[in-house]
C-alpha cells in the first residue's frame, strides 16, 4: 500500500504538469490562429481546397500511368503543384523565418482580439484555461458525440482566455470538477488510470505543439510570410496561387479523362 501510495502520489503531479503545459501551447496556438484568422480563412479555401484535390488527381493519374506500364510513374520527382514550387524556393532557417513572417516578434502576435492585446494574461486566467483544457481539449473524446461537445465548451473557453473572461472559465472548470476526491484505495487500477492520462496528456500536448509549430515557423508560415511580401508590392499571392493551382488541377483531370480513355480500350 505505501508503495502505491507514492507511486500515485508521484503520477499525480506529473499529470498536473503535463495540464499545466498543455493548458500553455493551447493558449498560445489560440492566440497564434485567431491573429491569423484571416490568412487562415482565404488559405484553406482558396489554395488547399484545390491543393489537395490536384494531389488526388495527379496520384491518381499516376496510378494509372503505372498499370499503362510507365515505370516512373509512381517516382515523387519534382513537384507538380504550385503551392510545392513556391514551397520549393530557399530554405530558412527556424529564427529567419521568426523574423521575416513575425516582425517585431511576439508583440504582435500576442495582439488578437477583443481586450486580449491590452488586457494582461493573470495567473489566475492561466490556470483556470489549463485546467479546462486538459479536460474539453477534443482529442481527448473517446466518441464523436464526445468530441462535438468537448469542441463547442473548447471553443467557449478558448474565447474567454482571449478575452481573459476569468468568470466564465471558472464556472466551466467548477462544471467540470469532480465533487469527490481521489479514493482512499489506491490500487492497481488507480495506477493503470493515472498512466493512461500521462500518455493522452503527452500525446495531445505533442500534436498542438505540431500545429502550433507549423503555424508558426512551418508551411504556412512561409507561405504567409511570401503573401505579406506580395501584399506589400501590391499583389494578391493567395488569388494567383490559387488561380495557379486551379489551372494545374484542370489539366491534370484532362490527362486524367484521356489516360482511363486508354485503359477502357485496353
Amino acid at each position: 500500500m505505501p508503495n502505491f501510495q507514492s507511486h500515485a502520489s508521484q503520477l499525480s503531479k506529473r499529470v498536473a504538469e503535463l495540464e499545466a503545459e498543455l493548458g500553455a501551447i493551447c493558449g498560445d496556438y489560440i492566440e497564434l490562429v485567431t491573429e491569423m484568422a484571416p490568412f487562415l480563412t482565404r488559405f484553406r479555401d482558396e489554395v488547399m481546397r484545390y491543393h489537395n484535390a490536384l494531389a488526388l488527381a495527379q496520384r491518381e493519374l499516376a496510378d494509372m500511368r503505372a498499370y499503362l506500364g510507365d515505370a516512373q510513374a509512381l517516382d515523387k520527382g519534382s513537384p507538380e503543384s504550385p503551392l510545392d514550387e513556391l514551397l520549393a524556393r530557399e530554405e530558412l532557417t527556424v529564427q529567419e523565418q521568426f523574423d521575416r513572417v513575425w516582425g517585431d516578434g511576439n508583440k504582435n502576435a500576442s495582439q488578437t482580439v477583443g481586450d486580449s492585446a491590452s488586457t494582461p494574461l493573470s495567473r489566475e486566467v492561466k490556470d483556470l484555461f489549463a485546467q479546462a483544457a486538459a479536460r474539453l481539449h477534443p482529442d481527448f473524446a473517446q466518441t464523436e458525440e464526445e468530441r462535438k461537445r468537448n469542441l463547442t465548451l473548447f471553443n467557449r473557453v478558448g474565447n474567454a482566455y482571449l478575452n481573459r473572461d476569468q468568470r466564465t472559465l471558472q464556472s466551466v472548470v467548477d462544471a467540470l470538477t469532480p465533487q469527490t476526491n481521489l479514493p482512499a484505495v489506491i490500487d492497481h487500477q488507480v495506477i493503470q488510470k493515472l498512466e493512461d492520462r500521462i500518455f493522452h496528456l503527452e500525446t495531445v500536448t505533442q500534436n498542438v505543439s505540431g500545429q502550433y509549430y507549423d503555424y508558426r515557423y512551418g508551411d504556412v508560415a512561409r507561405v504567409r510570410r511570401y503573401a505579406r511580401q506580395a501584399e506589400a508590392e501590391g499583389r494578391d499571392l493567395l488569388a494567383t496561387l490559387s488561380e495557379n493551382i486551379q489551372r494545374t488541377l484542370r489539366r491534370t483531370l484532362e490527362e486524367l479523362k484521356e489516360t482511363k480513355k486508354m485503359l477502357d480500350q485496353q
